[in-house]
C-alpha cells in the first residue's frame, strides 16, 4: 500500500476567498486607524480595499455556485421538483440568519427601530432601504441581500440564458456579449447624467444604483456564471495552474482595481463624484479576474504544506464558513462597542476600540453559525451530485 504524504493538504480556495471578502468588507467599514498610526497612509488602498470590490466578488462566488450546482446536476432547472428543491435549499440558507440579524438590529436600535416598524418589515421582504434619515439604523450591508435574492428566484431561468449564450457564441463570446450589453444599458441610464472634469459623474446617483439596481449589480453574477460554464465544460489539467506569469497577471489585476478605486475612487468619492473607471470598467475587470481566478483555484487542490500552513488554511477555512454571520453581524457589533465609549479619539485608540469589535464579530459569527446554519443545513435537500463549495 502506498503511503500518503501527510504534508498534503485539501484547500478549498472559493471559501477561503469568501472569508477573505467578509474581512475586507470590516477592514473598509471599520474605523480601524493603524495606516495613520504607523506613518503608512500611502498604503490605506491595499489595507481598506473600495468596500464595493469584495461585495462584487461575494456576487461573483453566487453566481458561479449556483450556476455550478445546476451544471453538475445536484438541482435540475427544467422540472419542478428541482426547482422547488433549489428555492427550498436557498431559502433555509439565506433567511434564517438573516431575519435573526434584524431581529437583533431592532434590539440593537431600540427604541429608534420601534418607531419604523414599517421599514423593518419590509426588510424581511426583501423591500426595505437600509438607511433612514439621521444615519444608519438598521445595518449598513443589507442593501446586498434584494440583489442576491432577486438572482437566486431567476437563476433557474437565467442559467438555461447563459448555457444558450456558451453555446451559441462559445465561453469567451458570451462574457463580451455580457459585458458589452452592460456597457450599452449602462451608458443610457447615466446619459443624461451631468459630467464635468472628464468622466465624472455624481456619487449619489451612482450609490443609488449601485446599491438598489438590481440589473446594475446582475452583471457580475452572470460572469460569475459563464465562469462556471468555463470550468466545468473542459478539462484545465496542465492549462494554466502551473503558469507562473497568469498568476502574476491576476494577482496584479486584482492590485490595479484596489489602487484605482482605493487612492482615486476615494478622492473623487469625497467630493461627491465617482469616474468611468468605477461606472464602466470595474464590474467586468472583476468578472475577467474571477475566470481566471476559477480557472486556477475552482476545486479544492492537494497542497504540501507545514503545520503552520495547515492551522493558517483551518483558519482561513473557517472565516470562510463564517462569513455570512461576520458580513451581517459586524455593523450592529460595532454600535455596541462604540456605546460603552471604551476608548475613542487617537488614531491608535480607534484602531485598539476596531481589533476589539472584531473579535467580537468572529466570536459571535462563530457561535451563529454552529447554533443557527449548520443545524439547519441538515434539513437541506440532497440529491444529484454535491460541489465542493457551498453557495
Amino acid at each position: 500500500m502506498e503511503k500518503r504524504d501527510s504534508s498534503l493538504q485539501s484547500f478549498d480556495y472559493l471559501l477561503i476567498l469568501r472569508g477573505a471578502c467578509a474581512f475586507a468588507v470590516v477592514l473598509r467599514h471599520y474605523p480601524f486607524e493603524f495606516y495613520t498610526a504607523l506613518g503608512t497612509s500611502h498604503l490605506e488602498w491595499l489595507l481598506r480595499p473600495f468596500g464595493y470590490i469584495p461585495v462584487l466578488v461575494f456576487f461573483c462566488l453566487s453566481g458561479f455556485l449556483i450556476t455550478q450546482n445546476f451544471i453538475l446536476g445536484r438541482y435540475e432547472p427544467g422540472s419542478i421538483l428541482g426547482v422547488w428543491g433549489y428555492y427550498r435549499n436557498r431559502a433555509l440558507r439565506v433567511l434564517p440568519l438573516y431575519y435573526f440579524s434584524i431581529l437583533a438590529c431592532v434590539l440593537i436600535y431600540w427604541p429608534e427601530s420601534f418607531y419604523r416598524w414599517d421599514e423593518v418589515l419590509a426588510l424581511f421582504g426583501f423591500v426595505g432601504a437600509y438607511k433612514i434619515d439621521g444615519g444608519i439604523i438598521f445595518n449598513h450591508v443589507y442593501w446586498s441581500l434584494p440583489v442576491e435574492v432577486a438572482f437566486f428566484v431567476l437563476a433557474p431561468v437565467l442559467f438555461f440564458s447563459m448555457r444558450w449564450l456558451c453555446l451559441s457564441l462559445g465561453v469567451l463570446g458570451a462574457l463580451l456579449f455580457i459585458i458589452l450589453a452592460y456597457f450599452i444599458y449602462s451608458a443610457i441610464v447615466f446619459w443624461d447624467i451631468p459630467y464635468d472634469d472628464g468622466f465624472v459623474m455624481s456619487r449619489a446617483i451612482w450609490n443609488r444604483l449601485a446599491h438598489h439596481d438590481v440589473i446594475y449589480n446582475f452583471e457580475v453574477f452572470l460572469l460569475g456564471g459563464i465562469a462556471a460554464f468555463y470550468v466545468n465544460g473542459q478539462s484545465r489539467r496542465g492549462t494554466v495552474r502551473g503558469q507562473l506569469f497568469f498568476k502574476v497577471s491576476l494577482a496584479s489585476l486584482i492590485l490595479l482595481m484596489f489602487a484605482r478605486t482605493g487612492i482615486v475612487g476615494d478622492a473623487l468619492f469625497q467630493k461627491g463624484k465617482v469616474d468611468a473607471f468605477t461606472l464602466y470598467l470595474l464590474l467586468p475587470l472583476l468578472g475577467f479576474w474571477f475566470l481566471g481566478f476559477t480557472m486556477l483555484y475552482a476545486k479544492p487542490q492537494l497542497i504540501r504544506v507545514s503545520r503552520i500552513g495547515l492551522l493558517f488554511r483551518r483558519a482561513l477555512e473557517a472565516l470562510g464558513h463564517w462569513s455570512y454571520g461576520v458580513y451581517l453581524f459586524h455593523m450592529p457589533i460595532l454600535s455596541i462597542v462604540e456605546k460603552f465609549d471604551i476608548l475613542s479619539g487617537s488614531a491608535y485608540q480607534n484602531s485598539v476600540m476596531s481589533f476589539l469589535a472584531l473579535i467580537c464579530v468572529i466570536a459571535f459569527s462563530a457561535m451563529t453559525y454552529r447554533l443557527i446554519e449548520k443545524p439547519v443545513m441538515r434539513f437541506r435537500m440532497r440529491s444529484g451530485h454535491l460541489v465542493s463549495s457551498s453557495a
